[in-house]
């Protein structure tokens, strides 16, 4: 027999959460804007990689902005190429700033939601959820079992021989008492049911995508360093091309350490300097020094040495342009200026949408922890609930099973007696799973209901009298039910032969049940496993109080339980 449950997995247990926001939100929670360095889902490139329709739009705009001012100005085509790049980064940034600045009012909306959210319905829902998880895999093994037994109780009453059905009854009983135990224990288990998430771990390697970006700013570092030259009718110098190579090379090690890559770009324009080697400028500077300096000025954790290395870097650049390349100054400071602004801003929008980020998930995390709680406590509850209606059931058909064994064949009434006992048993504890299914507690219970049981633990051999000062037709709580039918059990289990007193009155606003028998006192029925163990969990959450021991007699096991009155009749 085997189970669909696992107690280990969460399956929709924590759904109540999730579904709230989807609820208020729907499935478009915006875009997550972190900080590279933390190892984000969601990076500068990925938030441009989800836009991809905008950024032919972008350009389009740039080009045609960049082909109206050449020809105002009869500026050349690669002037024209390079303000389009130029205009297309700007359209990048105010497309970055706004987006940031929508997340962040999303999440402090978001966050201001959640903070007005009661958790009474979100933990209803989790209770819900839970028991109808539980409800589908935990009693659909058991009751499987159960009808197996019914079917083979009603085939062994019509059998000539029963004896290979009963037998086949054990086995099932068997089976469904190790499917009890194995359900119980995941029900109880301490081990925590959701699956745990590993948190993010920022990245300490190159990535890919910074690889593959430093090569092509490399080549074309490369490109424009040999062509410029000659365009301008002058000799290009090998130790340009190779400081503006290694230049446009820094931008690896943007996302690992952009304050040391800009440190070693600008360390190389002074180089250049010393060496009366200018490095052009081109569109790699766009890639590289621009790169490098939108990332340091974007990043929320900005270290003082990543400051440090932004700020080495433009003065270098500066310097190196004033000197060497004089007429790309201008266009030098508009790009880096643009970077560094544009960059700032994204980190502003940043610390807000991270602020309100971590309020919503302060406050989601109190929310789950109400769910988790009202979840553990629903387990904890079912899981009485299964031992009360299964344990009692498994237990009188195993003894009615063994019963019919020892009866048959000398003795065939007793043994078509107790067939006849396990079918009224099984089929009683199928009523009363069907009762597991969501919808709240157990209901309560009558006093013809208290009858029935205990008709049915005098048909299994052991004689009950019952004492009550309850008004026949009033309805009894389940907590009574269940203390007077576990008590049962443990006569029948632990005192065969024994006879029991059942008392159930009611006086000075609390309702008192005692069990006792009159059998051979023994330690094992003192053994607090899950029946005792649950009837103290059930009468404490109840207000009342549970003691256990030997009878006064000095003969026999009593079990004394008091509730509060409210409690133990249901009104």
């Amino acid at each position: 027999m085997a189970s669909h449950f696992d107690g280990r997995k969460a399956g929709p247990r924590y759904a109540s959460v999730v579904w709230y926001r989807h609820r208020c939100y729907g499935d478009d929670l915006g875009v997550v804007f972190e900080d590279d360095a933390a190892g984000a889902a969601h990076s500068y490139a990925d938030v441009m990689r989800q836009g991809w329709l905008a950024i032919p739009a972008i350009i389009a705009a740039a080009a045609l902005m960049a082909g109206t001012l050449a020809a105002l100005t009869s500026a050349s085509w690669i002037d024209w190429v390079f303000l389009t790049v130029l205009l297309s980064c700007l359209g990048g940034i105010v497309r970055q700033v706004v987006q940031g600045w929508r997340f962040a009012v999303h999440e402090r909306r978001r966050a201001a939601e959640l903070a007005d959210t009661h958790p009474g319905p979100i933990a209803l829902e989790a209770v819900r959820e839970e028991r109808r998880r539980l409800s589908a895999d935990i009693t659909r093994c058991l009751q499987e079992a159960l009808e197996a037994i019914a079917v083979d109780a009603r085939l062994a009453a019509t059998e000539s021989d029963p004896l290979p059905v009963v037998r086949r009854i054990r086995r099932h009983t068997q089976l469904a008492t190790g499917e009890l135990r194995r359900q119980l224990g995941l029900l109880r288990s301490d081990e925590t049911d959701r699956e745990t998430v590993a948190p993010a771990v920022a990245s300490r390697s190159v990535g890919r995508r910074d690889a593959v970006v430093a090569l092509l700013a490399s080549a074309m570092a490369a490109t424009e360093s040999t062509l410029y030259p000659v365009i301008e009718g002058v000799d290009p110098r090998w130790t340009s091309t190779l400081l503006c190579v290694l230049a446009a090379g820094t931008v690896l090690t943007r996302s690992v350490s952009p304050g040391l890559a800009a440190l070693a770009c600008g360390t190389l324009y002074l180089v250049g300097l010393v060496l009366d080697s200018p490095i052009r400028s081109g569109f790699w500077f766009l890639i590289t020094v621009a790169g490098l300096l939108w990332t340091i000025a974007a990043r929320v954790r900005r270290s003082a040495a990543e400051l440090a290395g932004g700020i080495f870097l433009i003065l270098a650049v500066v310097l190196h342009v004033a000197l060497l390349d004089h007429d790309n100054l201008g266009i030098g400071l508009v790009v880096m200026g643009v970077a560094v602004s544009g960059g700032f801003i994204v980190r502003l929008t940043r610390r807000a949408a991270s602020a309100s980020t971590k309020l919503r998930e302060i406050r989601e995390a109190e929310l789950q922890q109400v769910a988790d709680t009202a979840v553990n406590a629903e387990r904890e509850m079912f899981a009485r609930e299964l031992h009360d209606v299964i344990s009692h059931a498994i237990g009188l058909i195993a003894i009615q099973t063994s019963a019919a064994e020892v009866a048959w064949p000398t003795d065939p009434t007793a043994a078509r007696k107790s067939v006849q006992i396990i079918q009224d048993t099984a089929e009683t504890t199928l009523d009363e799973l069907h009762r597991l299914v969501p919808g709240g507690p157990a209901p309560a219970r009558t006093m013809s209901d208290l009858a029935a049981l205990i008709g049915r633990i005098e048909l299994a051999g052991t004689p009950v009298e019952l004492t009550t000062e309850i008004d026949p037709a009033g309805v009894l709580a389940p907590d009574v039910y269940r203390i007077v039918q576990e008590s049962l059990t443990n006569v029948v289990r632990h005192a065969p032969g024994a006879s029991a007193r059942v008392s159930v009155r009611a006086a000075d606003d609390q309702v008192t049940v005692e069990v006792t028998d009159n059998g051979v006192a023994s330690d094992a029925a003192a053994v607090r496993g899950y029946g005792l163990a649950g009837l103290a969990e059930r009468v404490t959450l109840a207000g009342g109080a549970l003691e256990t021991g030997p009878a006064s007699t000095g003969r026999g096991f009593r079990v004394t339980a008091t509730v509060p009155l409210t409690v133990g009749l249901a009104v």
